[in-house]
């Protein structure tokens, strides 16, 4: 399997862009790998000739895409949005600068027991794995810690979801507050709750640019 060794040796770094968020479900390595290759050689994607496609990788969801030219590499990149085909239900990818020093992977153990008893865990983590595909999770154990793996990327995306998830029962807990004029105490277990997810992904984080 490819790995960031691959574009490193290819002597070519300055001409890689790291493109995250594939949908892995959809369709074989190989396939992937051709769309992959025909979005960034399209001149409407701000792309260019594709000196090489190298997927699968060692995180699931990313390859690294080789342009012939740094500066078509520039260009996608300066390229806010990009959508794989509509055969691809048009995908959104999230592209970046290729660098030795980048982050690529992140493999963290998250404790979803914060929630308690406000959400249905097993309905979470599934809603979780059809908004970010790109992500691998493990079985969910009964204490409600589950492993997941992917870019730093997708994990950004993990975070983003889980606080809005929080949210969103944040402000369903208010209105029966203001309905049942229920006491504070549920209103620091919430405000609790978005502190240790906030911290919990803080740490991931600092863990990840160590490695």
């Amino acid at each position: 399997m490819a790995s960031v060794l691959n574009v490193k040796e290819s002597k070519a770094p300055e001409r890689t862009v790291v493109v995250a968020g594939l949908p892995v479900d959809l369709f074989s390595d190989q396939l992937l790998a051709i769309l992959v290759k025909s979005h960034f050689q399209d001149i409407k994607n701000e792309g260019g000739d594709v000196e090489d496609v190298i997927y699968p990788t060692r995180t699931k969801g990313v390859a690294y895409v080789i342009f012939k030219e740094k500066k078509v590499a520039e260009n996608v990149i300066r390229q806010k949005k990009h959508w794989l085909a509509r055969k691809a239900r048009h995908a959104e990818l999230t592209v970046s600068h290729f660098s030795d020093k980048i982050f690529i992977s992140v493999n963290a153990i998250l404790d979803l027991s914060v929630f308690g008893k406000e959400v249905i865990l097993e309905t979470l983590v599934k809603d979780l794995k059809k908004k970010i595909p790109s992500l691998s999770f493990s079985s969910l154990k009964p204490s409600g810690r589950i492993s997941v793996e992917g870019s730093f990327l997708a994990f950004k995306r993990l975070k983003e979801s889980l606080l809005t998830h929080h949210c969103k029962i944040a402000h369903c807990q208010r209105q029966r507050e203001k309905s049942t004029k229920q006491p504070e105490k549920k209103k620091d277990y919430l405000q609790r709750t978005m502190g240790r997810l906030t911290t919990h992904f803080t740490s991931a984080e600092i863990e990840a640019k160590r490695q």
